[in-house]
């Protein structure tokens, strides 16, 4: 705990560290935050920048606000081993997506890497022990053993385009 707590030196409380998540897994994972890509996205590390541009800047901070754009169904294809996006981070957007009632589906890959979507939908050796979880209207599903194919990409855009 102390190794990160170093990560965040000027916060006095977990909760003002936990608030910052998504991005908490990368940062603690990273040997190098300043190349983070969320670092290069706000332009400084999660720690010195500004709490409110950190929250700008998380998709999480969207998700469940009445009176806002809805949000689209959304599917999750998400490898486990990924370094660049962190699986928790997939893990914590499916989450919340769940918890406030949106669709969404989220497809686990114990063995794809970052941006292996092809081999994801086509490969066995990466497919291999895949499972989906899905969640609508404020209710989920426990994750099932899935092959998924560009098939099943197909079919979630017609169901949620009205064309299936």
């Amino acid at each position: 705990m102390g190794e990160l707590r170093a990560h965040f030196p000027k916060y006095t409380s977990w909760t003002e560290i936990v608030d910052r998540l998504p991005f908490l897994p990368t940062i603690c994972h990273r040997i190098d935050p300043l190349r983070s890509p969320e670092s290069r996205l706000l332009g400084c590390t999660i720690t010195q920048c500004p709490p409110a541009e950190v929250a700008a800047a998380n998709p999480l901070t969207y998700i469940g606000h009445i009176g806002e754009r809805p949000i689209p169904p959304t599917l999750i294809f998400h490898g486990e081993p990924d370094a660049l996006v962190p699986y928790h981070q997939g893990r914590l957007m499916y989450d919340k997506l769940a918890a406030s009632g949106h669709d969404a589906r989220m497809n686990s890959f114990p063995k794809a890497a970052h941006g292996r979507l092809f081999e994801m939908l086509s490969d066995d050796a990466t497919r291999k022990g895949a499972y989906e979880e899905a969640a609508r209207g404020g209710h989920s599903t426990p994750a099932r053993p899935v092959t998924p194919t560009w098939n099943t990409v197909i079919s979630f855009l017609n169901q949620h385009l009205g064309r299936g």
